[in-house]
């Protein structure tokens, strides 16, 4: 019986002692589970205090900040800010792995530029803070794109030679005006700001300005209205007879209908019918060859760019 007692005495310590080691196992699992996670949220606090306050995005650790961006940026509703970053960030990101190719393409981005504000001076645009930002970074990657897919045409000369021989009827131009528009689809009010623009000192510059005010042609509404050179085909002969008895560098007095809209017309130009010479007609031929080209360079060089790529959006959401 002694025995039997001594046995039940020293079988309760091994339990006792067994149960105590599971517990202290289960304790120090739960702890170190618990300090895991008080470390992961500590990281994530960590983490989160490191993106600066005004952050807008970041790529690849870049940030870029709202005083990096025009002050018109904070003047934006959701929807814009929305537009204008879907477009920054995409040029962000791939301009930043052809920073080689600006620097090779400098003269030639210089030279695009200046072209580009002839044309928008000539129009009578004036930029916007944002689009003006916009535009830069366009041009520079038209530009780098232009010049990539040019130095694979080893003989551009000649294929604009034959190019222009294969299409040469196409360059018996008829009478053309060079003009740009502010389209309407409500008689009273064309009317009314016809009237308005005719009784001003009208420059370009204000025929711009109400073109982004009144204009339902969304095509050209950025672009001052300008629609380039038109004839009776794409007027229609009454329509083009009236704007070709115009001056030139004016407003024509009365508002052309077609179909459902009316057209307040601004006449830059009048080129009598003519042949157009292939030194007049080659920047648009090699323009024309290289397009398919240039689109596609332009596509692969962003899926590339963005692959490699890690962006993160604070200030708004952003599908890029």
């Amino acid at each position: 019986m002694k025995n039997r007692k001594l046995l039940l005495f020293f079988l309760s310590i091994i339990i006792s002692v067994t149960g105590c080691t599971k517990s202290d196992k289960t304790k120090e699992n739960n702890n170190s589970n618990l300090d895991k996670n008080i470390s992961k949220k500590s990281t994530i606090k960590d983490i989160n205090k490191t993106i600066p306050k005004d952050a807008v995005f970041s790529i690849n650790g870049q940030y870029i900040m709202k005083k990096d961006l025009p002050k018109e940026y904070n003047e934006l509703k959701y929807n814009g800010k929305k537009r204008f970053l879907s477009r920054y960030i995409y040029l962000k990101i791939v301009l930043d792995t052809l920073k080689d190719k600006e620097k090779l393409y400098k003269n030639e981005i210089r030279k695009a530029k200046i072209k580009k504000e002839q044309e928008l001076k000539k129009r009578g645009v004036v930029l916007g803070g944002l689009e003006k930002f916009i535009a830069n970074y366009d041009t520079i990657f038209n530009t780098i794109a232009y010049q990539e897919v040019l130095k694979k045409h080893k003989d551009i000369k000649k294929e604009v030679n034959d190019f222009y021989t294969k299409h040469n009827k196409a360059y018996n131009y008829p009478n053309m005006a060079e003009i740009a528009h502010i389209s309407l689809n409500n008689k009273k009010e064309t009317n009314r700001i016809l009237k308005e623009l005719q009784d001003k000192n009208l420059t370009i510059e204000t025929f711009a300005k109400n073109v982004e005010k009144y204009s339902k042609d969304l095509k050209t509404i950025s672009n001052g209205g300008y629609v380039g050179k038109v004839g009776a085909r794409e007027l229609g002969k009454d329509n083009f007879n009236i704007l070709w008895k115009a001056k030139e560098n004016n407003i024509l007095k009365v508002a052309l209908k077609e179909k459902d809209y009316f057209h307040i017309i601004y006449i830059f130009n009048k080129y009598p019918a003519h042949k157009a010479t292939l030194e007049e007609e080659r920047e648009n031929i090699i323009n024309f060859i290289l397009a398919k080209e240039i689109k596609k360079w332009k596509q692969t060089s962003f899926s590339k760019a963005n692959k490699s790529s890690k962006v993160k959006v604070f200030d708004i959401k952003v599908d890029i």
